[in-house]
């Protein structure tokens, strides 16, 4: 009987340090790190991994693109460079001379991070480019716009200091097929065909003069936009 109790005291032994263990371990909180450190107005550069063209969208397709320069805070990538960018068409419609413009709608809905984490997205576009590729093959070497009516109605076009002092542009930098779009850009760049209206989740690009295009490589710049 008296090796029944020693088992029976180790048993009790072991259970109350399993239960200490427990109770000395922090709790996880369900909150994604990345979401918790996306605050408004921070920027994501990125790039699209195919084409967009009004004659062959239909609203819900997909939107694909992928992250081009790390999204950091306090020093940290929290959307490292490589992560996915995923989003829909929202709407599109095709250009019908003296009828109606060409649209396309699109919205940015999650990011896809390297480790297969992802994350849901409130952004807004905006700014757009075309590809890098583009620059260094003689395209845009100042990053700005003029402004119609402020942020809300932004119109195409690379704006030059003599417009910046008499029309309200705004300049974010100089273009550079090393670096991103800063994060003062606002509008289309090298895009004076097309123009661009804010909308929930991203923005619906417009043109009165021919089917709206997008090429593969096309640089956004989303802005986090939190409700």
């Amino acid at each position: 009987m008296r090796w029944i109790s020693r088992v029976a005291l180790f048993v009790l032994v072991v259970a109350s340090i399993g239960q200490q263990q427990t109770a000395q371990t922090p709790k996880t909180s369900d909150a994604s790190p990345a979401s918790t450190e996306l605050a408004n107005g921070m920027v994501i550069n990125c790039a699209l991994d195919r084409s967009l063209d009004a004659k062959k969208l239909q609203a819900s397709d997909p939107v694909l693109a992928h992250v081009t320069y790390d999204l950091k805070a306090n020093g940290k990538a929290i959307i490292p460079k490589g992560s996915k960018v995923i989003g829909h068409v929202t709407s599109v419609s095709t250009y019908s001379k003296g009828a109606q413009p060409s649209t396309i709608g699109i919205a940015f809905d999650k990011a896809i991070l390297k480790n297969g984490q992802e994350l849901p997205l409130q952004v807004a576009l905006q700014a757009a480019a075309p590809p890098r590729a583009d620059w260094a093959a003689g395209g845009p070497t100042e990053i700005g716009i003029t402004k119609s009516g402020g942020p809300e109605g932004m119109s195409g076009g690379v704006a030059g200091p003599d417009q910046l002092a008499t029309g309200g542009g705004s300049v974010g930098g100089k273009a550079n097929p090393g670096g991103g779009l800063p994060a003062t850009t606002y509008g289309l760049i090298g895009m004076n065909d097309l123009q661009i209206e804010p909308a929930t989740g991203g923005a619906v690009l417009t043109s009165t003069v021919h089917n709206v295009h997008l090429d593969g490589g096309t640089q956004l710049l989303l802005r986090v936009s939190h409700p």
